[in-house]
């Protein structure tokens, strides 16, 4: 790194590299570094699915910047290492929809007091609002089911 010291994290890696090993492992000594990395660089070390490499590092709490420099070209860079992230994303659109969808069949076929039982035996990111089944999303999911 230059003119900056190393994290606790980056001194202990050799503590942490029995987990961290194959291409993943080589992924992150090429990182260890804390310098700005190209992509084709990390693809070359660490496959070329090294972004779900990335991913599973940060959710590990492993601290990686990445930034667009110019047309396919991005660079990635080890800052450290945190806690990692907690809690659940929120369903995304087509989730909810399709989540609506099966709480609309649930209740036309059990009624509404077994459907208030499953949403609240759902974790909370997954209580979607249900959609009604003329909604624009459940016709689309309709007739793509079609």
């Amino acid at each position: 790194m230059t003119g900056q010291r190393l994290t606790n994290a980056q001194l202990l890696y050799y503590q942490d590299l029995s987990r961290l090993r194959g291409q993943r492992g080589r992924l992150m000594e090429l990182l260890l570094d804390g310098e700005w990395h190209p992509n084709h660089q990390l693809a070359h070390v660490g496959g070329l699915s090294f972004n779900d490499s990335i991913f599973a590092l940060r959710q590990e709490g492993w601290q990686i910047e990445s930034r667009h420099r110019k047309g396919g070209t991005w660079e990635f860079r080890l800052t450290g290492k945190g806690e990692p992230p907690s809690g659940h994303k929120p369903m995304s659109r087509p989730q909810v929809v399709i989540a609506g969808h099966y709480m609309h069949v649930i209740t036309a076929t059990l009624g509404m007091s077994a459907t208030r039982c499953i949403r609240n035996a759902l974790p909370e990111w997954m209580r979607a609002d249900p959609k009604p089944i003329d909604s624009p999303e459940t016709d689309a999911l309709k007739t793509s089911q079609d």
